[in-house]
């Protein structure tokens, strides 16, 4: 009888005393189990020699990268530690070099050499129990069958030679990146709460893009989440990462890496979202130096050229990549562009895309709480929540990708059109006649946005509704298109003040001369003369509009003598004034109760169509 099936009796005593037809005591029963369980670890030994062997030929691999073959040799190390050796095809089969490469890696053999040769020859001559492949770069897989990630392959098909990550990964790049946790736990630990921010919706869905821009074959592009510090930048982009990567933030890449590293880590994230987090670890003044040629470097989407001696050239088509990467700062891109008396230029807009991190009245990136929180506990509520999610990105991580891309590679062609539809649905929803080419281009790459995002959806991996995500991704888009806008215009944030404060009831409309109103409870007056609004506003208000806005009283003052709406006390030559509107200001007697002198600006309606 074999060992398994003695095995089997003896787990069940009320079989075996049935079967043997006898009874023994308990000593016999456990000194009869020690035995089978001798005879069990014998017939494990027995049947994984090769593998428990102090030296056994464990595999052949090719390495897609560089064409190049290798042996592997499993061994034991002097100690009992047991480690792998690769031995080029070319010299695997040379008993006399595997023996000096095992010595040099301290492998256990007989101190014989005559010996110490027969068991390496015996170990050459054993055919291999493995027959691997590592594979050229992360991501999909030529055949769109499979996916390689820094930890493993997910494999649609059963291969001759099973795949693994590619050979140049080290473990200072896999650090943090093995799969923690499980799907449920990231769902309703780590999803579900990000749900109440939109930006947070849109940096998962990103996640989600980015292993479909070879699916609908789109560029890599970014984005760019800039706010204050503590407002929970850092969380967003964790929990972006902790799709298919790690999930702590002192693990993520950072702008203070050189930009030979930013090539590499693209290769390293092929297909996946690249996390970019910090631009405050380098110098503001150096900081558009590094920013501009990553943009561009990133959206061609090929590592750059080495020298072809350099062990570091790549020029395989494991030079090429594809990826979404999303950036953390705490001003944009374009506030770094002036301090190195720089702009943007249309190109950088459309390849990457900044979003603000925080809205107007919240003091974080959630913009959303359940109804049972006051106003008043808002800001406390949503900082606890971004500590949880945060500690439970560190539990839950990398275990979303898998169960995505396995939706993903039952049908590719379905994929592609369902991407493709989600796609148009997002443009529908967009004017793009006044944007200009590079905000259009912008607008496309958040449709793949949100067209992730829904495929995760469909996919049974983010837990929303599909018009919760097109809220989210608009609005955040229309954020972006709002900050292009300002950059453009610096002043426009001005004007829109401005403008509310001229509608506002603080202003009084004077239809008569015989009109008398409260100076004290307006900020000024209009009248229609001759066909134009005039406005008197007091000069402490118009300051006090404006005081939110930096150098925006001057500039305002200064639009507003261009547009020739202006009617200044003397000309503008006056610039060594104590505040930069003196030269406008002048001392109007309002027709109010009393006929006060009031200091005003006066000008015409700047906004008059």
């Amino acid at each position: 009888m074999s060992v398994w099936s003695d095995s089997a009796r003896f787990r069940d005593s009320r079989r075996w005393r049935k079967n043997t037809e006898c009874r023994v005591n308990a000593d016999c029963y456990r000194d009869a189990f020690r035995d089978v369980a001798t005879r069990k670890s014998m017939f494990n030994e027995e049947t994984n020699m090769a593998l428990n062997a102090e030296l056994a030929h464990f595999a052949n691999v090719e390495d897609e990268a560089t064409g190049e073959a290798f042996e592997v040799f499993k061994y034991v190390r002097v100690g009992g530690r047991r480690d792998h050796l690769l031995v080029e095809r070319e010299v695997a089969d040379d008993a006399k070099q595997v023996r000096l490469r095992l010595r040099k890696h301290n492998a256990a053999l007989s101190p014989n050499i005559d010996e110490s040769l027969r068991e390496v020859e015996k170990a050459i001559r054993t055919e291999p129990l493995r027959l691997l492949r590592y594979a050229a770069s992360t991501g999909w897989l030529p055949d769109g069958k499979g996916f390689v990630t820094t930890h493993g392959t997910i494999d649609s098909v059963v291969r001759q030679q099973r795949i693994l990550p590619p050979r140049r990964l080290n473990d200072a790049q896999r650090r943090g990146a093995r799969p923690e946790g499980d799907l449920a736990g990231w769902k309703k630990e780590v999803a579900f709460p990000c749900g109440f921010s939109d930006v947070a919706i849109t940096t998962l869905s990103a996640a989600f893009a980015a292993p479909v821009l070879k699916i609908v074959g789109r560029q890599s592009f970014g984005i760019n989440i800039h706010g204050r510090a503590k407002s929970g930048k850092s969380v967003v982009i964790v929990v972006g990462s902790s799709v298919g990567g790690v999930g702590r933030e002192e693990e993520l890449p950072n702008w203070a890496a050189t930009s030979a590293a930013v090539g590499e880590s693209c290769r390293l994230y092929c297909d996946r979202l690249m996390p970019i987090n910090e631009v405050g670890l380098v110098k503001k003044k150096d900081a558009y130096g590094k920013i501009q040629p990553a943009i561009f470097q990133i959206a061609e989407g090929r590592e750059r050229d080495r020298h072809s001696k350099s062990s570091f050239a790549t020029t395989d088509d494991s030079a090429y990549y594809r990826t979404i990467f999303v950036s953390t700062a705490e001003h944009s891109f374009d506030f770094y562009a002036r301090l190195a008396d720089e702009t943007r230029d249309e190109g950088e807009h459309a390849r990457c895309t900044e979003i603000p991190a925080v809205r107007k009245g919240c003091a974080t990136v959630i913009d959303r709480w359940p109804a049972s929180v006051r106003f008043d506990q808002r800001t406390a509520w949503a900082r606890k929540l971004l500590t949880r999610v945060r500690n439970a990105c560190e539990r839950h991580h990398g275990v979303a990708l898998k169960p995505y891309i396995e939706f993903l590679m039952r049908d590719l062609q379905r994929a592609e059109r369902r991407i493709r539809a989600y796609m148009a649905e997002f443009m529908e929803g967009l004017n793009t006649t006044r944007m200009s080419g590079a905000m259009e281009h912008a607008a496309e790459n958040f449709s793949l946005i949100y067209a992730g995002g829904c495929m995760a959806i469909d996919a049974g991996t983010l837990p929303y509704q599909k018009s919760d995500v097109l809220r989210a991704i608009e609005r955040c888009f229309r954020d972006a298109l709002q900050a292009v806008a300002e950059e453009s215009d610096p002043l426009l944030r001005a004007k829109r003040i401005l403008r509310r404060r001229l509608e506002s009831d603080r202003i009084f409309e004077v239809k008569s001369p015989k009109d008398i109103f409260d100076a004290r409870r307006f900020d000024g007056y209009v009248t229609n003369d001759g066909g134009r609004w005039k406005y008197v506003i007091r000069a402490a208000s118009f300051r006090d509009w404006l005081k939110t806005e930096a150098g925006a009283v001057g500039g305002i003052v200064a639009w507003l003598a261009q547009m020739r709406c202006l009617l200044p006390r003397q000309s503008r030559s006056a610039l060594n004034a104590s505040r930069p509107a003196d030269w406008a200001e002048r001392t109007v007697v309002w027709t109010d109760r009393k006929s006060t002198a009031v200091r005003s600006l006066v000008f015409y309606d700047p906004f008059a169509k």
